[in-house]
């Protein structure tokens, strides 16, 4: 009995019954469940540790442990392998006093446990970032590569054990298996990250520890750490308890503090008002009755509120089929018909409070009053394209998880009626095959036409395969929606009624937005058709002007692209010539004046990067001097002048040169003193100037 609770390797909790028997609700409710449990916490995993701790019950010398299962032998093995270190099968008696063996020993079962644990939950689907359940597992990640730097575990191998995690428990959990591409990707992008930016915290880490004279790391180098490397606090405590140290939490919290208050002091300020139609709370709710397309035009309800404020007006409704903006889905538009007058809806939101808002362009004209009877249609097309475009979104989703495996989750989602754009997790950018097949799988299913339905039920009784969103949250009574039995998903939105309705179903990108996150825009229906028609037409319009046949277009274009590649080889060995020629000739112009030679001529190049090149060239040759370049290209002209040190020193700079060429020129230009370019309009003026200028320029210093 002492050594109860002492962290003793002897004394280990076999059985502790917990009773599940009720589930509270959000709202503390507390209902009973239809299938009750007990949890014995007396696993397999644990009677097969103990099996093989006492060899069957025979020999108590040795602690029990989950580890002596042989569950763990072929990950022992991959570690030790790896890291060159062998496991000792050592447990210590008390946590302050660890030796080197302890040490090793723990790091070997820590990284099995971790890889184990990440394994299973990428396989289900959560993946590392930096909120909730995500956040969990990059902790349990990086606290295993920290362990791992005991047994000097080499950078970017902890993903190596991924494979006899699969061997030693993948018969039975056949998603690590079905998943095990997923689970490396995912892993060694999170071995990337963590090198690329937390290894420098930890070297910075490191280098502070073996500076540290006493037992502490001082608040200060902590929140250095943690604000300038991005190393969370309880990593930075792990890393400091693995090396027999402490952390000053008192510290690192006051500069967590002061730093929260210079951030603070340095933000601009604006006080915003809650607004009318946020404040709203004592107004009765409407009723939602626009699933049911028959409810969609004259359909009769009355008026129970109305607001007005600056922004904007809206209109509270008894009953209404204008569906209000709810999971990514935008609202409804139409008309609201009263004696023979129509007012425009142009949006339906919900405010804070739930309530459901039909805002309007001006109500003051028409007189409205609470309980006035009204008719109110939807727009059909736009409501139509809503509905085309968020069953397309469920097949994408579909779709995804199909191709690319079951860690793939929503992480949000846009429905217009002009296109579709779905956000999803994952780290690799979608290849041009994974693109068609997940097109081709979505557009056969819109082929089959299969229905859709939907039904309430209760959330507690959701089925498991039922697509939920992680962090929303939902009512006790929830709408699934069934696409043809193979896409269920808790959803609020209108839908169509058949997937044929879709008509057709088109990727038009698809992109990163954030560390493993990417997005998908898409269309459906008219504006799929009108898509492909543009394309379609765009390709007729190329092979008219190559005067080839469709098929024919990629050889066509790549022999045109090659035949491109060679011309720009012939062109610019021909300027290279030019070059050669154009600064014999104007070397041999060059004018002597005061120990240096100047030249101011016109070129034949065509662009100013040649006529940079060939400035070069002329002083090479010439020596110190000044070089002044005009030329007209594309109907303009265009200057260069460069002075060397020699010209400078004297009072000859490149800048004043170019001011009062470009002054005449009806141009302007820019540069230092060794080298200005710029360019003008006047082009028959440009010999003149040239002539001009170097006459000033010569006459000027001679005095």
């Amino acid at each position: 009995g002492k050594l109860i609770n002492k962290d003793s390797p002897w004394c280990i909790e076999l059985w502790n019954l917990v009773f599940i028997t009720i589930n509270a609700s959000e709202e503390n409710r507390f209902e009973p469940l239809k299938k009750k449990y007990i949890d014995t916490g007396m696993g397999l995993e644990r009677i097969a540790g103990i099996f093989s701790s006492t060899n069957n019950f025979q020999d108590f010398s040795k602690p029990p442990s989950n580890y002596n299962s042989n569950l763990f032998i072929n990950i022992f093995k991959k570690i030790s392998q790896i890291s060159g270190y062998k496991y000792n099968n050592t447990f210590p008696d008390s946590t302050k006093k660890l030796s080197q063996k302890n040490i090793h020993d723990i790091a070997f079962r820590v990284l099995a446990d971790h890889i184990r644990a990440l394994s299973c939950a990428i396989a289900d689907g959560i993946l590392p970032g930096n909120e909730k359940s995500s956040y969990v597992l990059r902790r349990i990640f990086r606290r295993a590569i920290i362990y791992g730097k005991h047994i000097n575990l080499p950078k970017k191998s902890f993903s190596q054990l991924v494979n006899p995690v699969i061997d030693s428990i993948g018969s039975v959990f056949s998603k690590i298996k079905k998943n095990q591409k997923v689970i490396l990707r995912v892993l060694k992008n999170e071995e990337f990250i963590f090198d690329n930016t937390l290894g420098r915290g930890f070297q910075h880490l490191e280098r502070c520890i073996k500076k540290i004279k006493g037992d502490t790391i001082s608040g200060k180098e902590a929140f250095l750490l943690y604000d300038s490397y991005g190393c969370p606090l309880d990593i930075i405590q792990i890393f400091a308890k693995n090396n027999g140290l402490l952390v000053d939490i008192d510290d690192f919290k006051l500069h967590m503090k002061n730093q929260k208050y210079r951030s603070k002091i340095a933000q601009k300020k604006t006080i915003t008002k809650l607004s009318e139609v946020d404040s709203l709370e004592d107004i009765q709710k409407t009723q939602f009755v626009g699933f049911e397309h028959k409810n969609l035009l004259n359909f009769q309800t009355k008026i129970i509120n109305f607001i007005e404020n600056k922004k904007a007006q809206y209109i509270i409704l008894k009953k209404t089929p204008f569906y209000s903006k709810t999971g990514g889905q935008i609202g409804d538009r139409g008309i609201l018909k009263i004696k023979n007058r129509c007012i425009e809806i142009i949006d339906t939101v919900k405010n804070a409070n739930n309530i459901i808002l039909h805002k309007i362009n001006n109500i003051s004209p028409f007189n409205l009053n609470i309980n006035d009877e009204v008719s109110v249609s939807v727009d059909m097309q736009h409501r139509l394209s809503l509905e085309r475009n968020h069953t397309a979104t469920h097949l994408l989703h579909w779709a995804l998880r199909k191709t690319l495996g079951n860690h793939v989750k929503q992480a949000g989602s846009l429905i217009r009626a002009d296109y579709l754009r779905f956000d999803y997790t994952d780290f690799n950018k979608l290849t041009k095959d994974q693109i068609n097949l997940i097109e081709n799988l979505i557009n056969t299913h819109i082929i089959s036409n299969k229905n859709v339905v939907w039904k309430e039920i209760l959330l507690i009784e959701k089925p498991k395969e039922v697509i939920s969103l992680f962090d929303e949250k939902y009512d006790s009574l929830v709408r699934m929606v069934d696409i043809g039995g193979f896409s269920k998903e808790l959803c609020g939105g209108t839908h169509v009624n058949q997937l044929g309705e879709i008509g057709l179903f088109k990727i038009i990108s698809e992109t990163n937005i954030a560390s493993g996150v990417r997005r998908i825009e898409a269309v459906s229906g008219e504006k799929a058709f009108s898509l492909i028609n543009d394309y379609h037409n765009k390709l007729k319009s190329l092979t008219d002007v190559l005067s080839c046949k469709i098929n024919e277009l990629p050889i066509k274009l790549a022999n045109l692209l090659k035949n491109n590649v060679q011309a720009k080889i012939r062109f610019n060995n021909l300027i290279q010539k030019l070059i050669k020629i154009e600064t014999e000739h104007l070397s041999a112009k060059a004018k002597s004046f005061k120990n240096l030679k100047c030249i101011f001529a016109i070129t034949q190049l065509s662009d100013l990067i040649a006529m940079r090149s060939l400035a070069i060239k002329i002083s090479k040759n010439i020596g110190p001097g000044i070089i002044v370049l005009g030329a007209i290209i594309n109907n303009e002209v265009k200057l260069l002048a460069s002075c060397s040190i020699e010209a400078i020193q004297i009072g000859i700079n490149a800048i004043d040169i170019m001011n009062n060429l470009t002054a005449e020129l009806k141009g302007k230009g820019g540069g230092k003193s060794d080298f200005a370019m710029g360019g003008g309009k006047s082009i028959n003026k440009l010999k003149e100037v040239l002539i001009k200028n170097y006459s000033v320029l010569i006459n000027n210093k001679k005095k």
